[in-house]
């Protein structure tokens, strides 16, 4: 509540007649580091914007985020050129951006003031909020133009810094920023320039980044990237922790149809006490950020409803991922990785799972 009465995010008014004022409710949570260690206590409040109408109380609301195959090329590239990495932390991001619409909300529980007819009005973004990420992002991109900041049109959530003989990329994940440069660039007055428009937590050199964790070795050049403390999560949270690992992501011969998928209620009503989005989401993630190998079995579970055999498959996986936690498919030396569709100094940038659209002729005996 401090934040949002130095940052003016509203004014306390009455309802003006004809006007609708949306709810609101606290959101509790715990952050962890990416090794598991606890960060600190969480208390944000949210606006309860799924009752927004489009067209009155918003009207844009898509905000662009780096691609991870972009982070993965500006680590590659931080590895092979020797380049420092720093993260910086936007605290209380979507409370920056500048509401156009007019937008009424319901006070606080807990910090209601007057009587039961005033409510806020929102000056600033909140959480929550249908447009919240998109003004956000547009206030953050003024303040980056102003620096000197270009963005690459190929990717809108990457900003590079070209002046003499200093460069600087900056991929942008909504509030999490990282820069990358060569040692004696400019990080500090960049900093400093941002803690003029936002407030903001400078973290140091870059050791986690999204969940994932950074080791560098910068004597051998080297970097990679790994998420065991996610996959000990993941096993917890479904209670896996104390399987056997196995030594494959899926079995040979193991085959889906539309025939195994619940035929009756009954059936349905019985599945639906599993996660099974929420599993397939993870290894979604999982397999999109540091674990390609992962990659085959999230398509292949996710063109079929959750049945036990496919739930079989995302928890084998899951176990399989337990046997390599620290598996590094993403070490940017010139050592062989997994995958590599598409590679710089062999290093793994992107990949995808294809499916054929036509197959090859056996050869005539």
């Amino acid at each position: 509540m401090e934040a949002h009465g130095l940052n003016g995010t509203w004014e306390i008014v009455k309802l003006p007649p004809g006007k609708r004022a949306i709810g609101s409710r606290w959101f509790m949570k715990v952050k962890h580091n990416a090794d598991g260690s606890l960060d600190r206590y969480k208390a944000r409040l949210v606006a309860k914007g799924y009752s927004q109408r489009p067209g009155f109380d918003f009207k844009e609301t898509f905000a662009p985020t780096v691609r991870y195959s972009t982070i993965r090329i500006i680590l590659a590239i931080a590895a092979l050129e020797d380049l420092e990495l720093r993260s910086v932390d936007i605290s209380h991001a979507y409370l920056n951006g500048e509401l156009e619409e007019e937008i009424y909300m319901q006070q606080p529980e807990g910090f209601e003031a007057g009587g039961p007819d005033y409510v806020c009005k929102l000056r600033k973004s909140l959480y929550g909020l249908k447009q919240a990420g998109q003004v956000w992002n547009r206030k953050l991109h003024s303040v980056l133009l102003s620096i000197g900041f270009q963005r690459i049109q190929s990717d809108h959530g990457l900003y590079i810094f070209s002046k003499d003989d200093i460069h600087i990329f900056m991929p942008v994940f909504v509030d999490d920023i990282t820069l990358a440069g060569k040692k004696g660039a400019k990080f500090d007055s960049i900093i400093q320039e941002l803690s003029s428009h936002f407030k903001l937590h400078d973290l140091g050199p870059t050791t986690q980044l999204l969940g994932m964790e950074i080791h560098r070795d910068r004597p051998n050049c080297t970097l990679s990237l790994s998420q065991s403390q996610f996959i000990t999560n993941l096993l917890q949270e479904h209670g896996l922790q104390d399987c056997k690992p196995v030594s494959t992501p899926l079995n040979p011969g193991c085959h889906l149809s539309t025939s195994m998928c619940p035929q009756t209620e009954a059936e349905a009503l019985e599945m639906r006490q599993y996660p099974y989005i929420s599993i397939v989401g993870s290894l979604m993630y999982l397999a999109l950020t540091t674990r390609p190998d992962n990659l085959f079995l999230f398509f292949f579970v996710f063109f079929f409803d959750s049945c036990l055999l496919s739930l079989t498959m995302c928890y084998q996986t899951m176990l399989y991922a337990t046997s390599y936690p620290n598996l590094c498919v993403m070490s940017y030396t010139c050592h062989h990785v997994l995958t590599q569709p598409c590679y710089l100094n062999t290093c793994a940038l992107s990949w995808c799972v294809l499916l054929k659209q036509t197959l090859p002729l056996p050869l005539a005996p």
